[in-house]
């Protein structure tokens, strides 16, 4: 098909929305232009009724339009409401929607005695036929009854005269109800015409029946019993609650939006997401035996409905058509951008004493820490693939830089007080709608799993999507346009490796002493508390500062790794465990089992005469095979103390080696060596860890078989006098080795 006929189609009409009130009481916009100005249409419509309150203040005017054949056409009787809109300062054609005052009610204070009657024209020919009564009414006609303001009536005398016609009769009874149920009146009469009279027929009419007169209509008058009316009070009952369910539904159109991928809608002024279940439990007294609340606002044309939600803060709010391809992983579809401008409008201003504070306390991070924040405000809506992580003593400041972050960017777009659990739970629905937060205390050295931790908080701070499954619903995927911060106050909160790309690691020296001398004695925590008051312009000089002073030196920066810093090895090394880091001070340190000597071998004669090399010193070969030094880890008394396992001992291997290359120009971290021992051959992997020179050639240049005589002369020994090497005395686990004797480096 390629005829577009959207623009054929009907487009449902939206409804104005006014800000009704009291209009000024003189001058031009007083009333009105149609009751100063000459009308000629019909020369009828020169009726219009004053509404006005008990202070007299006139409140709308209700003109009339009679009936009037023009040519072939009949026109109907007409009302039409003229209210004052305060916003715009003018009148418009619409009603109040409560609290309307009674026609004529601004005259009741000098009596007791009221009737009530439909319309103003019955009211009009009622004054002059009831002197001794003061006649009102309320505006709208017969369906409107419960949009009144029916106080003023408080403790009277009420003589209810309905027109004579089924909707009257029924407004006059609701009336009597509402007079009855709030308390306003309990002596209450009403009138009923005797049957002769006509259908329709009201006080403005003439009596044509003889013997009857509109005195005599009124002395007819019965106490109203409610007990009589059970059924037509139940008949009003289900009418308003029909009358409340259509204007709640149509309320509920424009404040909600229906997200398809939530099953759920989004309330636009609170920005929460509702399930259909709470629509229906929130409103069950509108519905009772009706349809559900959300299945009847599903079939509103007007309701918007959308694929999904997101936040993007460089779209526009509200409704936006995602294309094919438009943004990474997203499916095309319509989705409803949560995003709301800040309101913070960027000014020139000096703000240099706050980021003098922050350029001390942070450092030399400080300016990639600058220009992390520039970019989200010069760049709104595009996700940074890595998250600054700063550790420092508790009353650093931490958090009132995070909150003049979120203050320039929209607190309702913004959270600062996340926590890990928060934003890695399968049920995340804190990170529907978040442009910024921070994840706060963040110390996943305490759990169990500390890696698989760590690579679940990656998973939200660099990712473009994310899966999240609100409860009792399906699991769902989000855009992630969302940046973070995250803050601990401990050294060692992530388990990080040299390989880590997402976190710029910024661990603050200053003790707590130094920063209470800054902030509290030299006056920058005032400064930024000041920054922080509505009403400052502090803030609009920050966002200035981010927005058109700080220069993105390299805009890639941020879609690549994170810059790796002095910090991040610290935090690296503090993440090893604790069989590392013993492992890497034996090494380092030239101790047993790592330790090597300058005279590597001796050469000697045996009893027929042929010259063998032997080891000086027991020492270390500079490979290891991960197996036997796992074993020797279990049994050595101090290494034993720690958790082994051959994965633990792998990674160390990894961490520590030198890459083996190979003919292809690649390298690999591990190479097989051909050992033989007493006529066997193995062929362990080993890891090269120091590149160590026998004979005037390199580890790193010999062959498999060299390197496994190599290795075999250090670790796989015979028996010789333990006297000699008592200090070296272990019983070797090596799977090449006999396990029935004690062994000690020798000969090849």
């Amino acid at each position: 098909m390629s005829i577009d006929y959207k623009e054929f189609k009907k487009k449902p009409k939206k409804k104005q929305e006014y800000n009704l009130g009291i209009p000024p009481q003189s001058g031009k916009e007083s009333i009105p232009s149609f009751v100063w100005a000459v009308a000629e249409k019909t020369g009828t419509e020169n009726y219009y009724h004053e509404y006005k309150n008990s202070k007299k203040e006139l409140c709308f005017i209700i003109r009339r339009y009679e009936p009037y054949s023009k040519g072939n056409n009949t026109s109907k009787k007409n009302l039409v409401p003229y209210s004052f809109d305060l916003d715009s300062q003018s009148w418009v054609t619409a009603a109040w929607e409560k609290e309307r005052p009674l026609f004529k009610g601004h005259l009741i204070k000098d009596t007791d005695k009221i009737i009530i009657l439909e319309g103003e024209k019955t009211v009009l020919a009622a004054e002059k036929l009831f002197p001794d009564y003061r006649c009102v009414t309320w505006s709208g006609g017969s369906k409107q009854v419960n949009f009144t303001d029916f106080t003023p009536l408080k403790n009277k005398q009420i003589i209810l005269w309905p027109d004579n016609d089924v909707t009257g009769i029924e407004a006059m009874h609701e009336v009597a109800k509402i007079l009855i149920e709030n308390d306003i009146s309990d002596d209450i009469q009403i009138v009923f015409l005797p049957d002769k009279f006509s259908e329709s027929w009201d006080v403005a009419d003439a009596i044509t029946h003889g013997g009857m007169t509109y005195q005599g209509l009124l002395d007819s008058k019965i106490e109203y019993d409610p007990d009589e009316y059970i059924k037509i009070w139940e008949k009003i009952n289900k009418k308003n609650n029909k009358k409340i369910l259509k204007s709640k539904i149509e309320y509920l159109t424009e404040k909600y939006v229906y997200i398809r991928a939530l099953t759920s809608f989004f309330e636009k002024d609170t920005f929460k997401i509702i399930s259909k279940e709470m629509i229906n439990d929130w409103n069950l007294k509108h519905t009772q035996n009706e349809e559900s609340l959300a299945r009847q606002l599903l079939k509103q044309k007007n309701l918007i409905k959308a694929h999904g939600v997101l936040t993007h803060a460089g779209l526009a709010a509200g409704v936006v058509n995602v294309d094919i391809g438009q943004y990474e992983f997203i499916d095309p579809g319509i989705y409803y951008n949560t995003y709301r401008s800040s309101g913070i409008i960027s000014k020139p201003g000096n703000v240099d004493k706050i980021l003098e504070y922050y350029s001390w306390y942070v450092g030399n991070n400080w300016k990639i820490i600058e220009q992390y924040i520039a970019f989200m405000v010069q760049n709104p809506g595009v996700k940074i693939r890595w998250s600054p992580v700063i550790t420092s003593v508790e009353g650093g400041g931490k958090n009132l830089l995070a909150t003049l972050i979120s203050r320039i960017l929209g607190d309702h777009n913004c959270n600062t007080q996340l926590k890990f659990d928060h934003v890695t739970s399968k049920f995340a629905n804190v990170l529907l709608g978040l442009q910024f937060g921070v994840i706060n205390e963040l110390d996943l050295s305490s759990k169990k799993n500390i890696k698989g931790n760590t690579n679940a908080l990656k998973t939200i701070v660099s990712d473009s999507i994310l899966t999240i499954e609100l409860k009792g619903k399906p699991q769902i995927k989000i855009p992630n346009f969302a940046n973070f911060f995250i803050f601990s106050n401990d050294d060692d909160c992530l388990y990080l490796t040299k390989e880590s790309r997402r976190y710029l690691i910024t661990i603050i020296k200053h003790s707590q002493e130094a920063i209470s001398q800054k902030l509290e004695d030299e006056g920058y925590k005032d400064l930024i508390l000041k920054a922080l008051e509505f009403g400052e312009d502090t803030i609009c000089h920050l966002k200035n500062h981010f927005e058109n002073v700080v220069i993105i030196e390299d805009p890639k920066l941020f879609s690549r790794n994170a810059p790796k810093t002095d910090d991040f090895y610290d935090m690296v090394n503090r993440a090893r465990p604790e069989l590392h880091k013993a492992l890497d001070h034996r090494l380092d340190a030239n101790i047993f089992p790592f330790e090597n000597y300058d005279t590597w071998a001796d050469e000697r004669i045996d009893p027929n005469g042929n010259i063998n090399k032997v080891l000086t010193n027991p020492q270390f070969s500079g490979l290891v095979v991960a197996e036997d030094l796992y074993n020797f880890c279990r049994n050595d008394k101090v290494l034993s103390k720690e958790f082994i396992t051959r994965e633990i001992i792998i990674k160390w291997c990894k961490s520590r080696c030198i890459p083996w290359s190979k003919t292809d120009g690649s390298t690999q971290d591990q190479k097989q060596i051909v050992v033989k021992i007493h006529g066997s051959t193995h062929r362990p992997n080993a890891y090269l860890i120091k590149d160590l020179e026998i004979d005037g050639k390199k580890l790193s240049n010999m062959t498999e078989g060299e390197l496994g005589s190599h290795y075999s002369l250090s670790h796989v020994c015979v028996q010789i006098n333990k006297t000699n090497y008592s200090q070296h005395q272990i019983r070797s686990e090596s799977p090449l080795a006999d396990k029935d004797q004690e062994y000690f480096p020798f000969k090849a």
